[in-house]
């Protein structure tokens, strides 16, 4: 990284060059002529050189500069400084499940947890910086605040007999409520039970009274925050064991037979890794695919395996810890009977009966806003009497001809006309013919243009569907018949003339 500063800072190299070596391009918020000049001038900084955390398990190093780094967030980022640790989830998923919740020790990014825009990574820190009286003080470290109300500290100060309002003391015991909110998020049967939450906001934690299921959730929560640092010693201890093959060259990432290949030939790769830690995903990413999959057409180094070796026995380790928090849950009560008081478990729900509402009008008001209904003995007829009906108020009239039953001098009728789903073409008179070029259709009657439609067609469209270009149901269809002497050709419902 430093080499390549230096010739990213060196002068003497065109901004052309630079840009065409490395995939550079200025953009609206950089610049890369005015970065080179900046670096050039102040010199490369120790202290800027910054190890990140890019996916999960998936640590690089950048040179935290402003001029290199566009959007820093350095309001939030400079808090990871010293023995820090910080919470990235997400504030809302979109098509992905709910999975989102990692440790960190370092800065991290925007995709950390998901490659979707829509799903962004939030930075949580455990200590802060800054002053600010709402926030308890550590001690041992006047500068330095905790990230947790002070609701929070004494809801959880409660059921370990600490006095409501004192400031934490000590480093573990802030560390002591992490672990148990980490220990929370990666339960499944909390994902499970708040899936429609979890999408629409920030994730929040239940806190239990049960002294005892605190200090079990906590206990696990340190467990799951060491492995997933890559600090346990657990990780030290591989179940993996790395074939190498001639070409130990990252090529194609596939699984098979409890084994990661590396290569296209699968000659290389790492032997033991159980399906389930294969498949297993942390947000959106599926981790051991991932890791492998960024790393395409290079060289697996020797810490490059051992990195690997580690990522999984973390793995298989957190897939064990997660059904043990869903365990410990269900022996203090499981969901939501260990995270309510006394006084929420003893109320019972009230059962109130359905009764349906009903009115009543006056007889003065019955037939102000309804219609008056007929009786039914003299709708019907009584259920033992006959039904009888009188039709010396009409006048029966014989129907008139179909207007597409009408012919016309110089028309002819084809059969299939009435069918609605097929374009209508006029047809040419008879015993005229055409020259060649001059057989496009005519407009039909009422129309301007070929291809429009008749005016009481597009009326009738408008009526019964409500909008215009839905095809009309046969019935429909018959009540507004096309004009005689028109062919129907095509299925796609348009009358043209």
């Amino acid at each position: 990284m430093r080499q390549r500063l230096r010739e990213f800072s060196d002068l003497s190299v065109s901004a052309k060059e630079v840009a065409a070596k490395y995939r550079l391009k200025s953009t609206p918020n950089w610049d890369l002529v005015e970065s080179r000049t900046a670096i050039a001038k102040e010199g490369l900084e120790k202290d800027l050189f910054t190890r990140y955390l890019f996916h999960s398990f998936d640590w690089r190093y950048t040179y935290y500069s402003d001029y290199l780094v566009t959007r820093s967030r350095r309001p939030v980022m400079r808090h990871m400084s010293g023995d820090n640790v910080a919470l990235v989830t997400l504030r809302q998923v979109k098509g992905e499940q709910w999975a989102h919740a990692f440790v960190t020790a370092d800065i991290s990014n925007k995709f950390t947890l998901s490659s979707k825009s829509s799903n962004v990574s939030y930075h949580f820190p455990l200590f802060l910086m800054e002053d600010d009286s709402k926030f308890p003080t550590l001690l041992e470290n006047p500068s330095r605040r905790c990230n947790l109300s002070a609701t929070t500290v004494d809801r959880f100060a409660a059921p370990r007999a600490i006095k409501p309002g004192t400031p934490i003391r000590l480093r573990t015991r802030t560390r002591h409520v992490f672990n148990y909110i980490y220990a929370v998020l990666h339960s499944p049967a909390y994902r499970v039970r708040y899936a429609e939450y979890l999408k629409l906001g920030f994730p929040r934690f239940p806190v239990s009274r049960n002294l005892e299921l605190i200090r079990a959730l906590a206990s696990l929560g340190d467990e799951l925050t060491a492995l997933h640092l890559l600090e346990s010693p657990k990780v030290n201890k591989p179940i993996t064991e790395f074939i190498d093959g001639r070409n130990p060259e990252v090529e194609k990432v596939s699984w098979s037979k409890n084994t990661v290949w590396v290569d296209k030939g699968q000659t290389a790769g790492f032997n033991g890794v159980p399906e389930h830690v294969w498949n297993f995903r942390i947000g959106g990413y599926q981790v051991c695919h991932k890791w492998l999959k960024d790393r395409k057409g290079r060289m697996l180094s020797k810490d490059d395996i051992a990195h690997y070796q580690k990522i999984v026995v973390a793995l298989a380790e957190t897939i064990r810890l997660m059904k043990e928090i869903d365990e410990v849950i269900e022996q203090h009560g499981g969901w939501p009977g260990a995270f309510q008081t006394g006084e929420t478990k003893a109320a019972t729900a009230k059962v109130i009966p359905f009764r349906p509402r009903t009115v009543e009008p006056k007889p003065e008001e019955r037939y102000d806003t309804c219609v008056p209904l007929v009786p039914l003995k003299a709708a019907a007829g009584a259920f033992s009497e006959p039904q009888h009906v009188e039709d010396d108020g009409f006048e029966w009239v014989a129907p008139s001809p179909a207007p597409w039953d009408v012919r016309r001098p110089g028309r002819r009728q084809v059969h299939g006309a009435r069918h609605p789903r097929r374009r209508l073409v006029p047809l040419p008179r008879p015993g005229r013919r055409r020259a060649p070029g001059q057989d496009r259709p005519r407009p039909a009657p009422g129309c301007r243009r070929p291809g429009d439609r008749p005016a009481l067609y597009r009326q009738t469209l408008r009526e019964r569907e409500g909008r215009k270009g839905r095809l009309l149901a046969p019935r429909a269809y018959h009540a507004q018949a096309p004009q005689p002497g028109l062919r129907a050709d095509h299925a796609d419902g348009r009358g043209r003339g």
